[in-house]
């Protein structure tokens, strides 16, 4: 009996090692699936150029497996990233943000985000802020191109909306993020979904900081930095109802 018992230690011992080494850094088997994903995506995503997998390491902070892709039609080298168990699912395509008009998306996302904030303020007071992430690869429009509420896309972008939650009931922070689905919906504005972050000010922590700068000069007070969530909701085209996360301090 006692050696079942010892036995049963020593399994449940190593188990639970093979675990933690499986969180920090991977399994060989996942990674050499996960490397295989990889190479079939790059097969079916670019059918016309070949590439070749340099390097591969299990990405703890993100539980990804990365590996370092280099191409012919590639200056450098760029990165992908696998997520899942066996990396079933792309992450993070490195070749395709190579490819990305960077100057024309953040101008887009300049122009966008100031429209969309004037078209959200009569029915959305408490609009702090829109922030719309473009995926516009070379090639693709202009490099001139000025947004426009019909401008259509490839890859249709995602918004992140910033609201001032002070004051503000769960009621009225819904009806507001309906007041913008139904603004954009009447602009004919193209997106894939959106999220909304309504924040409260944390004065008593901002004020903690500040007097702790007064008295320690290199440190970098932003009042930017002080906010903390309070009500939180995504929809897109579709969504029927809103339904709303509310967060304690």
């Amino acid at each position: 009996m006692k050696k079942k018992i010892w036995l049963g230690i020593a399994i449940t011992i190593t188990l639970v090692f093979a675990f933690i080494a499986n969180a920090f850094t991977g399994n060989p088997l996942s990674k050499t699936i996960a490397k295989q994903n990889t190479e079939q995506f790059l097969q079916k995503t670019y059918p016309e150029e070949t590439f070749h997998i340099e390097r591969g390491w299990y990405n703890f902070k993100t539980g990804t497996y990365d590996f370092t892709v280099t191409g012919d039609q590639l200056p450098q080298e760029v990165e992908m990233m696998r997520a899942g168990f066996f990396g079933q699912h792309s992450h993070y395509d490195g070749v395709r943000y190579s490819r990305m008009d960077t100057s024309l998306n953040r101008r887009l996302n300049e122009q966008a985000g100031a429209y969309l904030i004037e078209a959200f303020r009569s029915g959305a007071p408490h609009i702090r802020g829109v922030d719309i992430e473009f995926s516009v690869m070379r090639g693709e429009l202009p490099t001139h191109t000025d947004w426009s509420p019909t401008l259509s896309f490839v890859e249709e972008p995602w918004l992140m909306i910033m609201m001032d939650a002070t004051n503000v009931s769960v009621e009225q922070f819904e009806e507001e993020v309906q007041f913008m689905q139904k603004t954009l919906e009447d602009l004919g504005i193209q997106y894939q979904s959106a999220s909304v972050n309504a924040q409260l000010w944390d004065e008593e922590t901002y004020e903690l900081n500040r007097q702790e700068a007064e008295m320690n000069p290199e440190l970098d007070i932003d009042r930017d930095d002080f906010w903390y969530l309070r009500y939180f909701a995504s929809f897109n085209a579709k969504t029927k109802k809103i339904e709303t996360e509310v967060y304690d301090q």
